[in-house]
């Protein structure tokens, strides 16, 4: 409760501002762009797990919402609810616009799912589609597509540099296609079971798309590399550019290298951040957003040691301790965690996770507190000492909330009554 509302409250506080203050509205349908406004936030839990976090987030958010109507209702004398606007219409809406969730486990998506469901449930109406927002995934473990441009072939030839000049072309034209498809498909109402199937459609369209494919390939090839992947050949990169759009492209999949590439993907969950939800880093017209990345980002992160993930995936501890600046030593996955929900949060964004606290004076938190101090991102920490949040669980954790901009300074407080935490923090 306390995580949501403090990640939450700036970014729906701004909003209203703004729409209060916006002299359109002063005669009437203020509380229609005060949701519309809400419904474009993008708020991710980069660890889901069953959707606790997330269907915190669909009620406080939908309540933000029916607050600000009942306001402009009973301003003018009117009926408090809308029939067709109500609280049940305002969770559905937030679910399928807000809402991201990404878990490595297949079983937390669909539960997650499950209850969202659960608490979108409306008369005589489907059950929301959230399939394009709750994905499975590793989320520390991916590449930037435009990384790809910026590479240049090992043998300098023109003709394998321009492929690639080529390709950011291309990369450009699919992304353009795929937000096409995706405008088309957030129109759609979700009322009857015709809309739900319409959805379906769409979205397999999106996600069968021949060029979208394509790129995940080659990101997948870019993150291989990261991981040791072997007979890479010097023009890689090229050779794919060059086949994007054309029949050549089967060639490419019968290379030994490729092939691998797919299958460590498969093995290892990748998940691309901008391919998956290209909406959230990109204008309509697939050109890269002025600010672009996720309004909030909050949840809790798995508490695994990387000693301990050692012993199950080698290959997956040594990737995190190449890719981030902030592993050190016998860290934790919050390390990392932090550190990449930070990276994809939009200019001014809100983080808010509760996690494990030994990093704040550990010896493997030391790159973790040098990050977080040139950043001056920290605005609240909590410190529940030795209280067990947690049962069943010897687990020190801290509340630690960060904002994409830079501050003088940061409040903080500690729990000394785990009863009473919500109150004091208040």
């Amino acid at each position: 409760e306390y995580i949501v509302e403090e990640t939450l409250r700036g970014p729906v506080d701004e909003i209203r501002k703004d729409v209060v203050m916006d002299e359109r509205f002063q005669n009437g349908g203020y509380a229609e762009e005060f949701a519309e406004r809400v419904f474009d936030l993008n708020i991710l839990d980069p660890a889901m797990g069953s959707g606790h976090f997330l269907t915190s987030v669909v009620d406080y958010l939908a309540r933000a919402i029916i607050t600000e109507q009942n306001r402009e209702a009973e301003e003018k004398d009117g009926d408090v609810i809308d029939d067709e606007h109500d609280i049940n219409w305002a969770r559905r809406k937030v679910a399928q616009r807000c809402i991201y969730g990404v878990d490595i486990n297949p079983l937390a998506t669909e539960l997650a799912k499950v209850s969202l469901w659960l608490r979108t449930l409306a008369a005589e109406q489907p059950l929301a589609f959230l399939d394009h927002h709750l994905k499975t995934g590793n989320s520390l473990v991916g590449s930037d597509i435009e990384e790809i441009e910026e590479l240049e072939s090992e043998g300098g030839g023109n003709e394998q540099n321009t492929s690639l000049a080529d390709f950011g072309v291309a990369r450009k034209g699919t992304i353009e296609q795929l937000m096409r498809i995706y405008e088309d498909f957030i129109a759609i109402e979700n009322k009857e079971l015709a809309d739900v199937k319409e959805m379906e459609a769409k979205y397999d369209k999106f996600e069968r798309n021949k060029l979208r494919q394509r790129l995940e390939s080659m990101a997948n090839v870019h993150t291989a590399e990261n991981f040791g992947l072997d007979n890479l050949p010097s023009d890689a990169y090229e050779q794919m550019a060059a086949a994007l759009e054309t029949d050549d492209w089967t060639q490419i999949e019968q290379m030994s290298w490729f092939k691998n590439a797919q299958k460590w993907s498969e093995d290892h969950n990748y998940f691309h951040w901008k391919l998956e939800f290209p909406e959230v880093f990109y204008t309509k017209g697939g050109k890269n957003a002025d600010d672009p990345g996720f309004d909030a980002i909050l949840g809790n992160p798995p508490y695994v040691r990387i000693q301990n993930l050692r012993k199950t995936d080698t290959a997956i501890a040594d990737y995190l301790d190449n890719q981030y600046d902030t592993t050190h030593q016998n860290y934790d996955l919050a390390v990392p965690f932090t550190e990449a929900g930070y990276n994809l949060l939009r200019r001014d964004g809100l983080f808010g996770f509760i996690e494990t606290k030994k990093w704040i004076q550990g010896e493997y938190g030391e790159y973790l507190r040098k990050y977080l101090a040139e950043s001056k991102s920290i605005y609240e920490l909590v410190d529940f000492g030795d209280q067990q949040v947690f049962e069943g669980a010897s687990t020190y954790t801290v509340l630690l909330f960060l904002q994409k901009s830079e501050r003088d300074t940061f409040r903080y407080g500690k729990v000394t009554n785990l009863d009473k935490s919500v109150e004091q923090l208040k």
